[in-house]
């Protein structure tokens, strides 16, 4: 019960804030272990204030590549870093549907299963862009964060 209560409680302080600015590069790795090892980002986006995340497991691994990109400023460098990134967010992708659902979604595994699945196919989408001429980078990557909050919205949290 206990272990159910924390999971819940670090799923919904992610979603609390997962769509503020990260002020680290993708290849500032002390900054971005930093930031994944405290669960914290700084800065603003789309005008909100700094928030933290409190993940477990295959998600916070996933989070922690995702989310210095995401917040990256647009350009071509947040394209190469992220394409760079989009094998091993497979990788991590996969792990998810792996892992046991977590227990703040419990009763609906099949949900969870169904959007990790998702999740999977989105990141693979992306690599597929990547590998092409990445003229449709942005909707591709704009699914693979999508899915990632729809994944973890199973689970109790909410996208801001």
């Amino acid at each position: 019960m206990t272990h159910r209560l924390s999971t819940l409680l670090v799923v919904a302080v992610a979603l609390a804030g997962c769509s503020k600015k990260d002020t680290t590069t993708p290849n500032d790795t002390a900054a971005t272990a930093s930031a994944g090892a405290e669960g914290e980002h700084q800065g603003e986006h789309q005008g909100e204030p700094a928030h933290q995340h409190a993940f477990e497991g295959g998600v916070k691994n996933f989070h922690d590549v995702l989310s210095p990109l995401w917040h990256a400023d647009a350009g071509e460098k947040r394209v190469a870093d992220t394409c760079a990134a989009s094998a091993d967010l497979a990788g991590k992708a996969a792990a998810i549907e792996a892992e046991p659902v977590p227990a703040a979604a419990n009763g609906q595994d099949d949900a969870w299963k169904t959007k990790a699945a998702a999740l999977t196919a989105s990141v693979k989408e992306l690599e597929t862009v990547c590998a092409g001429d990445r003229a449709s980078f942005d909707a591709a990557f704009t699914k693979v964060h999508d899915g990632f909050h729809a994944l973890i919205e199973v689970a109790g949290e909410k996208h801001q």
